[in-house]
């Protein structure tokens, strides 16, 4: 086996990236266009549970493998977290090692091929899309069912264990500051790269919107649990209509949103409606009550929307706190809004929000993958 003379990628995801319509996949996808535009030649393999086979791919990958994820039951047994052991192919391990090319490995969720001896794991990479430990311990304590609340405490565990892969990894790339921070004081070769998202320049409308909006996967806990913040805190005193927009709204969820007054659901928008109801916008509320990582809902507001009004832990480490407001709690939240609403979004605005440079850039990003994976190899060295 030999390294290929042109730049050639493994990437391993943890799920089919595409559509990209939520925060994980967006960012595979996102990075798989950026390594495409920069000329490598990258052989996808993605664990399918449920998208199937998106020929989109190939015009991004030169081979694309598809394996099924197993049922995360069936690591019960075993000691590492569930969404690891469901991902975990001898497939996939024999055809990684059919060349000596490096391997970027989507969150801890791809990483149990590093425990295969036969893998070298010089070639091997991590993207870290969350403090998962982190994430999953709050998933826990936010949830109602007893035998989810009972599943993530275990994930969280297990991932506390199996976190220390990330220290026999050739690098670890982070998506947010603070994980970068908290990694490298535990690890070594830990970067950051910021996420990776589907804007080249800022598209956002002067003048004044007509609504307030909050949006998201609705069927996820913590932002099901933002939207009730927001019906309990505001919608007694809003100064216009709030729409709800996102994916797979709970039937109770709808049901609450049903009683208020002046406040409308959009179930399921495909991504043109969600991307025209950002710019339509006058106000974008995005509270948010995990801490964790980075929501690349941030990201599309800041490039595309209006007046942004964000808890603490929404914005913490980012860089980003000076172009969006902070609310930390129901009064200022009521506030603030209120204040968005009468206030013109000018093109000072927009071209202060344009020239930030703590605006994540893709290109940025993927040079420092590039330069960890492929590595300059010094005159005296090649001879």
């Amino acid at each position: 086996m030999s390294m290929s003379v042109d730049r050639h990628i493994h990437v391993v995801s943890f799920n089919v990236p595409y559509p990209a319509d939520y925060g994980g996949v967006i960012d595979v996808y996102c990075r798989l266009q950026a390594l495409h535009r920069e000329g490598v030649s990258i052989t996808l393999h993605c664990f399918d549970y449920g998208r199937g086979e998106q020929p989109e791919l190939n015009k991004l990958c030169q081979e694309v493998y598809y394996y099924k994820r197993r049922s995360l039951w069936r690591g019960l047994t075993s000691s590492l977290p569930l969404f690891v052991a469901a991902r975990r192919s001898s497939l996939l391990t024999a055809r990684l090692l059919l060349d000596d090319d490096p391997i970027l490995l989507e969150g801890l969720h791809t990483s149990a091929l590093m425990l295969d001896h036969r893998i070298d794991r010089k070639r091997c990479y991590i993207r870290l899309h969350n403090d998962e430990a982190v994430y999953y311990r709050s998933l826990a304590g936010r949830e109602r069912s007893w035998w989810k609340r009972l599943y993530f405490e275990l994930e969280a565990r297990r991932l506390e264990q199996f976190e220390h892969i990330l220290e026999q990894a050739a690098g670890v790339f982070t998506i947010s500051r603070p994980e970068q921070e908290k990694f490298a004081g535990k690890y070594k070769n830990i970067l950051y790269t910021g996420p990776f998202h589907a804007w080249q320049q800022t598209e956002i409308k002067t003048g004044r919107g007509s609504y307030i909006l909050y949006y998201g996967n609705l069927s996820v806990n913590e932002n099901e649990e933002a939207v009730r913040y927001l019906l309990d805190e505001l919608s007694s005193s809003l100064p216009a209509e709030l729409v709800i927009a996102g994916k797979e709204p709970s039937p109770q969820l709808q049901a609450a949103i049903a009683g208020k007054k002046q406040v409308r659901l959009i179930s399921d928008p495909d991504q043109n409606t969600m991307l025209d109801l950002i710019r339509q916008a006058q106000v974008l509320v995005l509270p948010t009550f995990q801490p964790t990582g980075i929501k690349l809902k941030l990201i599309d507001a800041l490039f595309n929307g209006r007046h942004i009004i964000v808890n603490s832990p929404m914005i913490a480490g980012t860089g980003l706190e000076d172009l969006v407001t902070i609310a930390d709690d129901p009064v200022a939240l009521r506030q603030m809004v209120q204040q968005a609403w009468e206030t013109e979004f000018t093109d000072e605005m927009v071209s202060r929000r344009r020239a930030h440079p703590a605006l994540p850039d893709n290109r940025q990003a993927v040079t420092v993958i590039m330069k960890k994976c492929f590595p300059v190899i010094p005159p005296a060295a090649s001879r």
